[in-house]
């Protein structure tokens, strides 16, 4: 099931929502501290979203850990990198570039994604583009 979440991170580092059809059971959910619903649907707008406002944004694992005690539940540590040319939720672009890390714990069954929950301090953007 590794792969199954490397996978997932792919779509978000390559800018393409189309790839989560694939990973995401139909009926998979997303939370994190603003936002709660369909997992593809959130996941393929924040991913347009934030390729307008950093359109060389990468995303990478720093680790995924898959706990012992339950094979379908994972974490991930991931980091976010790009420079701000876009807007941003109503900010103009600053030519900043961001550095942000995140949590998400994840949820599988059947090789499909069902539940993730993310945690991110949504913060660390609007203070590293200075705004």
């Amino acid at each position: 099931m590794r792969i199954l979440i490397e996978k997932y991170v792919e779509a978000w580092d390559t800018h393409d929502p189309k790839k989560l059809a694939d990973l995401l059971a139909s009926t998979s959910s997303y939370e994190d501290a603003t936002q709660k619903g369909n997992a593809l649907e959130i996941i393929s707008s924040s991913i347009e979203t934030t390729v307008k406002a950093f359109p060389d944004v990468s995303f990478e694992v720093i680790s995924l850990i898959e706990s012992s005690s339950d094979k379908e539940l994972f974490v991930l540590e991931w980091l976010m990198q790009g420079t701000n040319r876009g807007t941003f939720y109503g900010a103009e672009p600053t030519n900043k570039t961001v550095s942000i890390t995140g949590l998400d714990l994840i949820r599988t069954k059947d090789e499909r994604i069902t539940k993730i929950k993310s945690f991110y301090d949504s913060n660390q953007f609007m203070t590293q583009m200075k705004i």
